[in-house]
């Protein structure tokens, strides 16, 4: 075998010096002989012969006479041609002038690697002879200026850092274990506010079981159901995708799983690469618009069948359960009302002589723009019977001797969360006398929730209203069903009229769009200008570490508009929570959209960099930096290619898995550890405050809905991109969101407290915001398909280019949106409207045992005693507490009302 592959070396290299030896170096080596010499595995290139890249095979290496590939000088007319030279040869004898410096590790002759450098030294060697703007050259190097800036910012964070983690290890290692009794009431709190299954007769219960089917069974409200559901249908969704494309691309042609993966870091390999990729693109161009229209089609109509399936299911499910809302009608016209009036004595007398049905009880909507501070958690708190004041004022953390300087300093950051040596008395709590003066002067906003025995006597009451006139202290009073529950009503922002959250709304939005202004000109302009000045002259991709920092930006980014949207839809002053978190969830994927176009634009310009860097071409030949208009940029085969590269790099597993791997740690994990921490090493935190401070960190929210619609997002975008990456995109977020729907479920079950979320607002705006993607797929059909002749049946477009096709790719876009919107909502929404629900004979009383929130316990002030003019404030969070304090507290207020 040794001797046959010898004699196959000698062959080729005497066939190839022959060959050299009568070709015309400035003509350049074509010919049948070549091909067949190139096609051979054993040949070595000779040194001096120009071949052409796309007749190499990718594992072409240069002899070790002239060890080098030097690229042909366009001057000369023949692009993408290459021949063997020995170092010194490095930018003369007709090569490119500009790769000048020998790399004997790459194989290549290249142009120079300085960072932040336009314009190459004329020496062989990595020196620059004029620097980017931003940057100063010295000894051929480019410096950047205002680096004390950059130094500035790391001393800040290695300012707030270090002390964290000092604190972290003190609190891991030199804590000492002094209150084993506030860490067991804590965790037997805590297991206790998880999702229980309630006995219909004692109200008591156990956790749910982790088999538990979220996706039929309501055991956090039928909103729940519905949220688990449209992860299922993204799981489907996204395999059906990446299944119909894998087996569309491999019966036409297997090339086109891979087009887009190829790696190139060389103008020869990039030569290569591009004729490949190039012709196998636009051999199969009509595949790739021909899959974007049926994925449009079939995403549309699975979107209007989910929507359907799901309207009619949430509407069955209300009929099947029997919820406090069913017990509810909401009483509008009444008049305003002071702390001062019996309103719930009154009202309930009212309406149960009026309309002869059984009244359990009334919830006024009050007015708290008056004393905001009525509605604060601090003023709902009952005092424990085990917490005396006089008893463990002493901390064994240092509290009562002299501390140091780091002591105290921890002590501080204790403080900080909540855990101060000792317990305080907060002063800020106004007295007894103040809170009934306080009280006395609320309004009423014209509201109130009655609260009938039972769901017929609630009907048969809201019939009796619409066909008679019920008068009240001289109005005329309304009488609806209700349509939310108790847990999801905002009390404190009823007042809060519909202009009033409008103009909340514009100028929430406003002030959203300031906020990412400010984050784009103040961290990511900067920091994304510094980072493409590495895409130099060389046109080498980013180290590692740069495009670790570059994704912690774009983390950063997400969770500063996680934080702002949150802040903002609070302060609207919406009614209910679910409307509120419908809001966030908006604005939080709008700024993430906006985002991750600033995002892709940034790729783009670091690719083209990349791309002018290497000197690489179109297959035609043309250099990519000759390039004029936009389009012909985006359409070559070697720009897509490297944005669709980066840009597969930044979903996987960068948005489509990380974050959510790191999810857990961040909001159960390591808050767990330090409360069990922080609670142990304090001998003060028993009773109610042990529970309070072993309490769930975050509570459940519907955010993840904008998590994988921003993923669906993204994936999409790739139809506009070489098509090797779509079965790669779909299937890895397939998995993705397998893994997420898992987490949901543990987290649902295990690792927040109770929650219901009753109503079908969330999911309908998540249907609706869907159309964006879908109309991404119809964008991609029609920019595909331009200028490719027939459609179907003969429907041809006419070409277009530049802004006319830009125009035309957004209108159908948005075309479809509308469309989609106005079917969801007057088509699909309108099937469940038609199914009627049978009212329930359920008691309130029985009802009350399994439902722990209710309209009286969860409304932040409410009349316990009809024949008492002081009202007093209840307990919110009352029948959430359990165990011995819930127990003491019950017995308070039941001697308080015997009294």
């Amino acid at each position: 075998c040794c001797r046959e592959e010898q004699r196959n070396n000698e062959t080729s290299n005497s066939r190839a010096s022959r060959l050299g030896k009568t070709t015309n170096f400035s003509q350049g080596v074509t010919g049948q002989e070549l091909t067949t010499l190139l096609q051979n595995r054993h040949f070595k290139l000779p040194c001096g012969v120009q071949i052409s890249a796309k007749d190499m095979q990718s594992g072409s290496k240069c002899p070790k006479q002239c060890p080098l590939f030097a690229e042909r000088h366009m001057a000369m007319g023949k692009p993408c041609f290459f021949s063997c030279v020995v170092p010194r040869e490095c930018g003369g004898a007709g090569s490119d002038p500009l790769a000048r410096v020998p790399d004997p590790k790459r194989g290549i002759c290249r142009r120079c690697f300085v960072v932040g450098c336009e314009k190459c030294a004329n020496v062989p060697q990595d020196a620059c002879a004029q620097c980017a703007p931003g940057y100063d050259l010295q000894a051929g190097k480019c410096k950047i200026r205002r680096l004390g800036l950059w130094g500035l910012l790391l001393a800040v964070i290695c300012t707030l850092a270090i002390p964290v983690l000092i604190w972290f290890f003190d609190l891991l290692c030199c804590r000492k274990a002094v209150n084993e009794r506030g860490l067991l009431e804590g965790e037997e709190y805590r297991k206790r506010r998880v999702l229980r299954n309630r006995n219909h007769f004692t109200g008591h219960g156990s956790r749910y079981p982790l088999r538990t089917n979220l996706l039929d069974e309501p055991v956090a409200g039928r909103g729940t159901t519905l949220f688990f559901n449209f992860q299922l249908f993204l799981i489907f969704w996204s395999g059906i995708m990446a299944l119909a494309w894998f087996v569309l691309a491999s019966s036409v042609d297997p090339d086109l799983l891979s087009v887009g993966f190829q790696r190139a870091n060389t103008p020869r390999e990039y030569c290569m690469v591009v004729h490949w990729g190039y012709a196998r693109q636009h051999a199969n161009l009509w595949v790739k618009w021909t899959f974007c229209l049926g994925a449009y089609f079939f995403s549309f109509g699975a979107a209007l069948f989910y929507a359907a399936f799901q309207e009619v299911r949430f509407h069955k499910l209300d009929a099947d359960t029997t919820t406090m809302m069913d017990f509810a009608a909401v009483c509008t016209g009444l008049p305003p009302l002071s702390g001062k009036d019996k309103v719930e004595r009154d009202l309930r007398t009212v309406i149960q002589d009026r309309l002869g049905q059984e009244v359990v009880g009334v919830s006024v909507c009050w007015d708290f723009s008056i004393h905001p501070e009525l509605s604060s958690e601090s003023l709902q708190e009952v005092p424990d019977d085990d917490d005396d004041p006089n008893d463990a004022v002493v901390s064994s953390f240092g509290h009562g001797r002299k501390q140091g300087l780091l002591r105290k300093a921890l002590s501080f950051m204790d403080g900080m969360l909540g855990f101060p040596d000792c317990p305080s008395r907060s002063s800020d709590i106004p007295a007894a006398s103040d809170i009934e003066e306080m009280l006395k002067e609320l309004k009423c906003i014209g509201s109130a929730v009655v609260v009938f025995d039972s769901e017929v006597e609630r009907d048969r009451a809201v019939n009796v209203v619409q066909t008679e006139c019920l008068e009240f202290m001289g109005n005329t009073l309304k009488l609806h069903a209700c349509s939310y529950e108790p847990d999801t009503v905002l009390w404190h922002n009823l007042h809060v009229g519909q202009w009033t959250k409008r103009w909340r709304s514009l100028a929430g939005s406003l002030m959203l769009l300031v906020f990412l202004g400010l984050w784009v000109l103040l961290f990511f302009l900067p920091a994304t200008l510094y980072l493409q000045s590495f895409a130099n002259a060389m046109g080498n991709r980013l180290d590692m570490i740069y495009t670790g920092l570059f994704t912690l930006l774009v983390v950063a980014g997400n969770q500063i508009m996680y934080l702002v949207a949150d802040a903002i839809a609070s302060r609207i002053g919406f009614h209910l929570e679910d409307n509120r978190q419908t809001a966030y969830v908006i604005m939080y994927l709008t700024a993430c959209v906006l985002q991750v176009v600033l995002d892709i634009l940034y790729m783009a310009k670091t690719s083209y960099k990349e791309m002018v860097g290497l000197g690489v071409r179109t297959d035609a030949g043309t250099l990519i930096e000759t390039l004029k208009m936009y389009e012909e940029i985006f359409e070559s085969y070697a720009m897509q290619r490297s944005i669709g590269q980066h840009l597969y790099s930044y979903v996987w597993p960068s948005t489509f898995l990380i974050p959510f791997l790191f999810e857990p740690l961040g909001i159960v994990v390591l808050p767990s550890i330090i409360q069990r921490r922080l609670v142990i090493s304090k001998d003060w935190v028993v009773g109610r405050t042990a529970e309070k401070s072993m309490d769930f960190f975050a509570p459940m929210d519907l955010s993840r809905y904008g998590d994988v619609l921003l993923n669906v997002i993204l994936g999409v975008l790739f139809a506009f991109l070489p098509p090797g990456l779509l079965s790669a995109v779909f299937c890895t977020m397939c998995c993705s969101h397998i893994y997420i729907m898992i987490y949901d479920h543990w987290r649902t079950l295990r690792a927040v407290r109770e929650f219901n979320f009753s109503g079908n607002t969330m999911h309908a705006a998540a249907q609706e915001l869907f159309a964006v993607p879908v109309g991404i797929l119809l964008a991609a059909a029609v920019f595909k398909s331009n200028c490719n002749g027939q459609l179907v049946s003969g429907i041809t477009l006419p070409c277009a280019h530049g802004a006319a096709l830009l125009g035309r790719c957004i209108s159908v876009c948005l075309l479809h949106i509308m469309v989609h919107v106005a079917l969801l909502r007057y088509l699909t929404r309108r099937l469940g409207q038609g199914q009627k629900k049978e009212p329930s004979s359920i008691p309130y009383e029985k009802a009350a045992l399994w439902m722990p929130y209710t309209w009286f316990n969860t409304n932040p002030i409410f009349v316990f005693a009809p024949d008492t003019s002081i009202m007093m404030m209840t307990l919110a969070a009352l029948t959430s507490l359990g165990g011995g304090s819930a127990t003491a507290v019950a017995v308070s207020v039941q001697a308080r009302l015997a009294e």
